[in-house]
């Protein structure tokens, strides 16, 4: 009689700390996410990409010839940001589709291939470009 009791106890505290788990997780994806949009809305896409692949080491004049190529395509500021496409893959792999546009209907898309393991995310690989079909070809 104690032992199915047990075995509840210890099947609930083991669920708990995953979704715990999972759920910090999400919450710092949503987080460095909701950075990396300002980062792009203000026109920042060396930091952005600096931001989210830390390990890339990118010094001070490469984030600045990222951000001027990306100025220099766009003249306006861009007004607005979503998520097109997320999809979930298998062994925790996950990959994104994002859009900024601006007030003007110019569209600037970011691709992200992540994975999760040992309750951290990574992000694999960053693209951008003007071409949506380029990018949605990805998935």
């Amino acid at each position: 009689m104690f032992r199915p009791i047990f075995l509840a106890c210890i099947l609930a505290i083991f669920s708990s700390h995953s979704v715990v788990a999972q759920s910090n997780q999400r919450t710092q994806f949503n987080e460095g996410l909701a950075r990396f949009n300002e980062m792009i809305m203000s026109g920042e896409l060396g930091a952005a990409v600096a931001f989210l692949r830390p390990e890339l080491e990118l010094g001070d004049e490469e984030i600045a010839k990222i951000n001027e190529r990306l100025g220099s395509l766009y003249s306006d500021d861009f007004v607005g940001s979503d998520t097109v496409r997320s999809e979930t893959l298998k062994g925790g792999f996950r990959q994104e589709l994002l859009a900024y546009w601006t007030a003007k209907g110019e569209y600037f898309f970011v691709y992200l291939l992540l994975h999760s393991r040992d309750n951290q995310r990574d992000v694999l690989s960053i693209q951008y470009d003007t071409d949506f079909h380029k990018l949605m070809g990805l998935f």
